[in-house]
């Protein structure tokens, strides 16, 4: 009894440790293959938001340089500047007066949209007129010479880059920060009289860059071709660096740009998912940071799924194994008892193993009945010889 134990107990421990590697494996290919498939599934999501917040960003940027446009066609545009550069411009009256004109001019234009705040005039590379500074009290230039100089040599309107400004007029001294679209201003008789230059909030950038779901952790930055950060709904974000703000180190940050797409899994820390992409030809991009806080929780559940359904299973292996070791040790168990007991008890050998057993544990019984019959017989036998010799030697005696 304690051999057949053994055995089954064998048979059940290496059914077991069969079973629970074979379900290791799958269910580590498993959950591999189903986590990628659920990363693809909503990264390829959050891509989708985040071209869709870029194509937002662009209409913009293409709207300010259609008004650009359109205000450097104005007539009302090109005849002031033409007539501040023919008047006298040392009496204080005439720059008075065409002081005036601009100010109509320029409400009538910003006020024409919610885009657009602000507009400067310039006459060769001199600001002649600002809505934000006074230039009689305040001469200093926010559209660099360099720009003016490009915008004078080419047709289409150019960007500058973020841009701090004070408004002379609020009452509120704290900063404001926009880009300035500059464009020159001409016909077909003068050629080139000056430059006109249109200004946008940077706030209305930053409105576009506001997460949809404010639970979420997101994070969006508009930066330069520097890598700085010029528009972010946080403003101190504002200057620094893209990498250093994203906690990203200068391999990973140029993987992004590179890829357009970067996660960060780290053990113990939700999945940081990092986005970029570029927008239109001013070189600015749009780099996006989300916690994949979703992603993370979906994960965890796959895995304790996986791992209640590996435990199921190396649990039913282990019962399917006891039956299995059962039903193959309980018939030699019963075999190795009739054996033992024709050692011990019968010594007539008419015991048999009963039938009804099919395989090998039916073949192997029916062996043994087959040899126990052999061996009953040839002790029969030996018995009738003896039993004949003694007969034999009686009759000789007489």
């Amino acid at each position: 009894m304690k051999k057949r134990m053994k055995l089954r107990n064998t048979i059940l421990i290496t059914i077991i440790m069969i079973t629970a590697i074979i379900v290791l494996i799958l269910g580590y290919v498993s959950s591999r293959q189903f986590e990628e498939l659920l990363t693809e599934r909503m990264v390829d999501d959050y891509q989708e938001t985040v071209n869709t917040m870029r194509k937002n960003v662009e209409t913009l940027i293409t709207y300010t340089q259609d008004f650009t446009k359109y205000m450097s066609l104005d007539e009302d545009v090109l005849e002031t500047i033409i007539e501040y550069q023919n008047m006298d411009k040392s009496s204080i009256l005439n720059r008075m007066a065409m002081k005036q004109k601009w100010d109509m001019l320029s409400q009538r234009l910003i006020f024409s949209t919610s885009m657009i705040y602000s507009l400067e005039i310039y006459s060769g590379e001199t600001m002649v007129y600002s809505y934000y500074d006074d230039p009689t009290v305040n001469d200093t230039k926010n559209v660099p010479d360099e720009i003016l100089r490009m915008a004078n040599a080419q047709s289409p309107p150019i960007w500058t880059d973020l841009l701090t400004l004070r408004q002379y007029r609020s009452y509120v001294k704290k900063p404001d920060y926009g880009f300035a679209v500059v464009k020159s201003v001409s016909n077909e008789s003068m050629g080139k009289v000056g430059v006109i230059a249109v200004y946008v909030r940077e706030s209305s950038f930053a409105d576009i860059l506001k997460p949809i779901n404010e639970e979420q952790k997101n994070t969006f930055y508009l930066v330069n071709g520097d890598n700085n950060i010029v528009s972010a709904v946080n403003k101190k974000d504002l200057y620094k660096r893209a990498d250093v703000s994203l906690g990203l180190t200068t391999e990973e940050y140029e993987k992004c740009m590179q890829d357009g797409v970067l996660l960060k899994e780290e053990k113990g820390q939700e999945p940081l998912l990092y986005v970029s992409r570029m927008i239109g030809e001013n070189g600015l991009k749009l780099v996006c940071e989300t916690t994949m806080e979703e992603l993370g929780r979906q994960q965890r559940s796959l895995k304790l799924f996986i791992g209640i359904v590996m435990l199921l299973s190396v649990i039913l292996a282990a019962v399917s194994a006891w039956f299995v070791s059962g039903r193959v040790t309980k018939p030699l168990g019963e075999l190795m008892g009739i054996m033992e007991r024709i050692t011990t008890e019968d010594k007539n050998s008419h015991l048999r193993f009963p039938d009804g057993n099919t395989g090998e544990i039916g073949i192997l019984g029916n062996r043994f009945n087959e040899l126990m019959d052999e061996l009953d017989a040839s002790m029969q036998q030996i018995y009738q010889e003896q039993r004949q010799r003694r007969h034999n030697e009686v009759r000789l005696l007489q």
